[in-house]
């Protein structure tokens, strides 16, 4: 019968900082970062501003056993603080494993204003994802893409048309809808992809099918974490940024069309007044 190829692992994926780690790392999930010092300042949404400001280090609250606990105050208001306990496992690696008050999850609004009857899940997914639970996050994203895969085809194809790719290639993309199966129509329409529609010769349908072929029921937590967070990253540059660059290309076109057209009559009329 021969080898039947196995996907690849995912990756754990790079490092981050320790600004990136305090504001949007899971709890209670392993990072190999070494604490070298709290960083002076953070981003994130302040509920008392209603947006996303700059918070400052407000001092070492507590250092006792390898657990350090450390507060953030928005400058803006002054009146938001978070505290974070971070604990060090050995081995260069931290664990944050509280956070009080609790991370707001809301879906980017760029992201929930497309998604529809699928916000749910997504906010579900993130939610999932920021406690730790990977298997949990990746069938939620699963879940978001099966609704929305017919829509992320839709939007590259669009793309596709919009770069001027010929009429056939346009086709075969928009030609994966008609499989019944989610990963059979991205399979289909990732061999149909442009190269024009691939940054850096990266194919961003083919990476997401490889991601939902891998079976869950044989990764770690950790592992799915990392899936979960490489489909919502593919997903929200297929779905949001790639939309919106369609839309700026096609409104851009439109007007130097409209700006040709009009010098061009005009040069018109004044070789008919010569």
């Amino acid at each position: 019968m021969g080898n039947v190829p196995v996907p690849a692992k995912p990756a754990l994926g790079p490092a981050i900082t320790l600004a990136e780690f305090l504001e949007d790392y899971p709890l209670y999930r392993k990072c190999p970062l070494k604490w070298d010092g709290a960083p002076d300042t953070l981003s994130l949404d302040c509920w008392n501003c209603k947006k996303e400001t700059t918070w400052g280090h407000a001092g070492n609250i507590n250092d006792q056993h390898g657990v350090k606990v450390r507060q953030y105050v928005c400058h803006l208001c002054r009146r938001a603080a978070v505290t974070y306990v971070i604990v060090d496992i050995g081995n260069g690696s931290i664990m944050k494993v509280g956070q009080f008050p609790r991370k707001s999850i809301r879906v980017p609004h760029d992201v929930e204003k497309r998604l529809g009857a699928s916000t749910d899940f997504y906010q579900k997914a993130l939610t999932s994802e920021s406690e730790g639970y990977g298997l949990g996050a990746v069938a939620y994203f699963r879940r978001v893409i099966e609704d929305k895969t017919n829509e992320l085809i839709d939007v590259v194809a669009d793309a596709a048309a919009a770069y001027g790719v010929e009429a056939k290639v346009v086709e075969n993309l928009r030609a994966g809808k008609g499989e019944r199966i989610f990963e059979d129509k991205l399979k289909i329409a990732s061999q149909a992809m442009p190269e024009v529609l691939k940054p850096g010769g990266a194919n961003p349908l083919q990476a997401l099918h490889r991601i939902l072929s891998v079976g869950i029921h044989t990764q770690t937590e950790e592992e799915c974490l990392q899936m979960a967070k490489e489909i919502q990253d593919i997903f929200e540059y297929l779905f949001v940024r790639l939309r919106a660059e369609i839309e700026d290309r096609t409104s851009f076109v439109t007007r130097v069309k409209a700006i040709a057209s009009k010098r061009g009559q005009r040069a018109e009329a004044d070789d008919g007044k010569k």
